[in-house]
């Protein structure tokens, strides 16, 4: 859960290299993380969680749901 919490940027750049690295060898990776513009632009499945499930699918169908928009009124991904 948020593994990169308090991480500097250096750090953020180790670990989402590392990430993408162990993705490009097909491993599954399951990610908790509020960082929704790396969840957009790597995910292949986002789960939104608000204290249940709220929306399953790809990133694009996700961030574009209306459950997206009540949980993150005006916000973008």
């Amino acid at each position: 859960d948020e593994p990169v919490s308090g991480m500097d940027e250096a750090g953020l750049q180790i670990f989402y290299e590392l990430l993408d690295r162990l993705r490009q060898d097909d491993m599954v990776i399951l990610l908790i993380s509020h960082d929704l513009a790396y969840v957009r632009q790597h995910a292949d499945r986002v789960v939104l969680l608000d204290r249940t499930v709220r929306a399953i699918g790809s990133p694009v169908e996700v961030f574009t749901s209306a459950a997206f928009r009540s949980v993150f009124p005006g916000g973008e991904a």
